[in-house]
């Protein structure tokens, strides 16, 4: 309201506060991208990131690479000491790999045991092999929760954009597929995936069938 000068004679408004409304967002955001076990990135973040990265480097031309890592028989450790002795390594483990990312590295809870690592603006193969190094390493040291130590080995498989698939879907596929390469070849290490494993896989697949 103003008078006859033009002068404010009173200023009306009204304001709400939004604090508990932001609140409520960042924990939907928390729940909704993040692992509300390890805290770290869970699958659906990570889809969006890998989405994204294919998206720049298929523009640019340019390689990056994928690891799928689970633990080896974690399972009996579940079975044995129970779910929360079970939860606590897992966290422990998260931490540990968080602990190893670089420049240009991402890493995220893909559910149970299982852990996705990337790595962008890759140069060579042996980028990734330094990648599975630092994080079969994490393991060489026991894990101690309350009274129990636990010695863990990892296994891990590597894929390579776009070499071994242009797509989210192949890519992952060709990853696990590498890393039960791994298991089967003795378990804490990690393998490349080549066309010969698929085809091999492919082949026993074929073999079960026809003998079903």
């Amino acid at each position: 309201v103003w008078d006859s000068s033009g002068k404010p004679l009173r200023i009306a408004g009204s304001h709400v506060d939004v604090t508990e409304q932001k609140r409520l967002m960042r924990d939907m955001y928390q729940m909704a991208y993040f692992d509300q076990l390890t805290h770290m990135p869970n699958r659906t973040l990570f889809y969006d990131h890998l989405k994204k990265i294919m998206a720049s480097h298929e523009r640019r031309g340019q390689q990056f690479g994928l690891i799928t890592m689970d633990l080896d028989d974690f399972r009996r450790i579940n079975d044995t000491r129970g779910h929360p002795i079970g939860d606590q390594i897992l966290k422990e483990v998260a931490g540990r790999i968080e602990l190893q990312l670089e420049k240009n590295e991402f890493a995220a809870r893909s559910g149970g045991d299982e852990f996705y690592i990337l790595k962008s603006k890759l140069v060579s193969a042996d980028e990734m092999k330094e990648l599975a190094d630092r994080l079969l390493a994490i393991f060489e040291q026991p894990f101690k929760v309350e009274e129990y130590e636990f010695f863990i080995n990892a296994s891990a498989g590597i894929a390579v954009f776009p070499e071994h698939g242009n797509d989210r879907d192949t890519l992952l596929q060709h990853a696990d597929v590498a890393l039960s390469e791994a298991k089967l070849a003795g378990k804490n290490k990690y393998w490349f995936f080549d066309q010969t494993i698929r085809e091999r896989v492919a082949s026993w697949m074929d073999q079960e069938k026809d003998l079903r």
